[in-house]
């Protein structure tokens, strides 16, 4: 796989889109983080021990939060490449994704495995820092988003569902909504659409971009990027010299713009 691919399949866009984390998927002593920002490239060593799945800059500070295939959740400073520690979840899965609460700096969620794990940072790196952990999704969860009120956390998984979890109630008995029936293959990502309440976009390797109407439970419109098909109220320029690739990755965007990353 190329390290084009790899950049682009694992984007994470940051704020603005000023800044931008993405991992290089090596194993072992050559794991390495990369956080790039408008005018330089830095590499930072990990503490993982296989494989770097998924990373993150914190919104409100200077660490970079970074999950692996050897079940941890890393955190590393920016300012000087040292790592801050390491929490190994619950769960003993692969951390495949990683995402902070934009009302709760101190809030952190993180999907190992099946379930949805809780993290507050205030507190030492360890079990106790581990708030809680629910699990709605019946298969592995591939990626996170948290809409912009705080309210409402999107769980895509390998089934090819979706689970819109209440974050005012979670452990025994969450609250969720489920969104299917719109990818035939694994949901690799899914993302709420910012300005605009309740509304998500969700990609997969069935090369499908699916609008949602959360609240309906239905979706509004779609694009295939591999054979250039759409419905809704997609323009045909959009999915324009476009070969077949599975979509990776969907981050956050505006009323009329969204970015996507995709893998041959």
């Amino acid at each position: 796989m190329s390290s084009n691919a790899l950049k682009t399949g694992h984007v994470e866009r940051i704020r603005k889109g000023l800044h931008s984390a993405f991992v290089s998927h090596r194993p072992i002593a050559r794991t390495v983080l990369h956080f790039k920002t408008v005018m330089r490239t830095t590499e930072l060593p990990s503490c993982h021990s296989d494989a770097v799945v998924c990373c993150v800059a914190h919104p409100k500070g200077h660490v970079v939060l970074s999950g692996g295939e050897d079940a941890k959740l890393c955190f590393t400073d920016i300012r000087t490449s040292n790592s801050q520690g390491a929490l190994h979840l619950p769960h003993g899965d692969t951390v495949a994704s990683v995402c902070c609460s934009p009302m709760a700096d101190h809030a952190v969620y993180a999907a190992n495995g099946r379930h949805v794990v809780h993290i507050d940072i205030r507190k030492d790196i360890g079990l106790e820092a581990v708030v809680d952990s629910f699990r709605v999704n019946t298969d592995e969860i591939n990626s996170l988003n948290i809409d912009s009120s705080g309210s409402w956390i999107a769980a895509s998984d390998d089934g090819g569902e979706i689970q819109v979890i209440s974050l005012s109630r979670t452990g025994i008995s969450p609250i969720y909504k489920t969104l299917r029936k719109a990818h035939n293959n694994i949901c690799c990502a899914a993302s709420f659409r910012t300005g605009e309440k309740l509304e998500i976009i969700s990609g997969g390797l069935d090369c499908r971009l699916v609008r949602w109407n959360v609240t309906r439970l239905r979706v509004v419109g779609s694009l295939d990027v591999g054979l250039q098909q759409m419905s809704g109220k997609y323009s045909a320029k959009f999915c324009r010299g476009f070969s077949s690739a599975c979509i990776k990755q969907v981050a956050k965007y505006s009323s009329r713009q969204v970015k996507f990353g995709t893998l041959p």
